[in-house]
């Protein structure tokens, strides 16, 4: 029995593009901002505040001897030294205010306006990166597709639709796909996340914190620590992309039906989302901290750099210090995620 020959028509995937991609990421990647940005400044001032108690003004107070020491003076000799304890208080004051003024990592004293500190530039960006990151996403699995299509020798299905990647292709083209798509995408969201974290540390403006940069470290402080950056953008988009679609698949096959309903992509969002936050935290957080190191200093630090503070970490306060804010940052991610999959998937379905 021979078997029937693919028609061209019929080829799914011979357009590797489709700019329906672009428009569907484009707004996913926008109302993701809106929704997450608050929670990632969280995350932030979480993973680089210190671990020490924040200092107050009871320590600028005279101690004990030295009230003793005033109790015993009478006359001339107690106002000089109650000039010189008052001065020396001042100093102490003055001192403790400019530690206390950078950088500003307290989150009770955040307003959920300054909680937005930061948004211009991913709102701005973040629609153009998620579309270059889903069209690349896209294509790559079309490509993909057609070299399983080709090896499999499957010719079963006598109808094809053009969406027909989107339900057959294997999980490893989705994993591989997606870390193609994050593998892309990292060196323009580098200088983003570098700048973002800046502005959410200090509360600068973007104008600000962007030229800071390039001041201290000039065009490579956009990509210090770049490994670690990479790593968070390209594995954890792997596994981000790949728990969406197996998650989907599993409620599609139990239901009879590949065309399941919002609710279970909402569902299957979130979970990927927490389930990539939590793969990738460690990465995340140690990046955090080598930015704000950075800040202070004129060289940027590298990628080895980050390695040795998470082990110097590791050392003093054992494994869990990798850990500090995962609870905010997973929570962030559930929410996040349940935007931005969905209103990709919906766009692309209409768009298409």
């Amino acid at each position: 029995m021979t078997r029937p020959e693919k028609q061209p028509a019929s080829c799914n995937g011979c357009n590797l593009f489709s700019a329906s991609s672009v428009v569907a990421g484009y707004v996913s990647g926008c109302a993701g901002i809106v929704v997450g940005h608050p929670l990632d400044s969280i995350k932030v001032l979480l993973q680089t505040q210190s671990n020490e108690p924040p200092r107050s003004r009871v320590d600028a107070r005279p101690t004990p001897p030295l009230q003793r020491a005033r109790a015993s003076m009478t006359g001339p000799a107690f106002a000089r030294a109650s000039m010189s304890t008052s001065s020396a208080s001042s100093l102490a004051l003055e001192a403790n205010a400019s530690q206390i003024e950078r950088p500003t990592t307290t989150i009770g004293k955040r307003t959920l306006r300054s909680l937005y500190a930061g948004i211009p530039g991913p709102l701005l960006t973040s629609g153009i990166l998620q579309s270059l990151n889903f069209a690349v996403y896209d294509s790559s699995r079309r490509f993909l597709y057609q070299i399983q299509e080709a090896s499999d020798g499957n010719y079963s299905r006598t109808q094809r639709r053009v969406d027909d990647y989107l339900h057959y292709d294997s999980l490893r083209n989705v994993a591989l796909s997606g870390a193609a798509a994050g593998a892309f995408t990292s060196v323009f969201t580098s200088p983003m996340i570098i700048t973002k974290t800046k502005q959410q540390l200090q509360n600068w403006s973007f104008k600000r914190a962007a030229l800071d940069t390039y001041r201290r470290n000039g065009f490579r402080g956009y990509y210090m620590g770049f490994g670690l950056h990479f790593t968070c953008d390209c594995f954890g988009r792997a596994v981000y992309m790949l728990t969406y679609e197996s998650m989907k698949r599993q409620l599609a096959r139990r239901k009879g039906d590949e065309n399941i309903s919002l609710l279970d992509r909402i569902a299957s969002a979130a979970a990927a989302g927490m389930i990539c936050w939590a793969s990738i935290f460690p990465f995340d957080l140690v990046r955090s901290k080598l930015y704000m190191k950075s800040f202070k200093s004129d060289v940027p630090p590298s990628t080895l750099d980050g390695i040795l503070l998470a082990r110097e970490m590791v050392v003093q306060r054992g494994w869990t210090s990798l850990y500090r804010g995962v609870g905010v940052t997973v929570a962030r991610a559930g929410p996040v995620a349940a935007v931005i999959l969905p209103v990709y998937d919906t766009v692309l379905a209409n768009v298409s």
